[in-house]
């Protein structure tokens, strides 16, 4: 079993550390979480999140939402629209 990595492109650059805070996946032309995990890797206008299964329906464009929990200081916007590319 493999772990994707899978960088959102998000429309709306960030000079905010978001590296070890938890995300949601949103897909939101169908309005439902398409996934769920920790950033590992940002730049500007990117985020990239690990994930152990994939779902073949990761939507293209959608919306991420930051789980404000233990592990962010609650300063991250909580949502960021994106266009992803998956590499693996």
């Amino acid at each position: 079993m493999g772990i994707w990595e899978v960088a959102f492109v998000i429309t709306r650059e960030t000079d905010q550390n978001v590296v070890g805070v938890e995300w949601e996946v949103i897909d939101t032309c169908r309005g439902w979480l398409a996934g769920r995990g920790e950033v590992v890797a940002q730049s500007a206008d990117a985020m990239t999140i690990p994930f152990r299964r994939i779902s073949r329906d990761l939507p293209a464009i959608g919306r991420l939402n930051a789980l404000l929990g233990s592990n962010s200081d609650g300063a991250v916007p909580p949502h960021r629209r994106f266009e992803q590319g998956c590499s693996t």
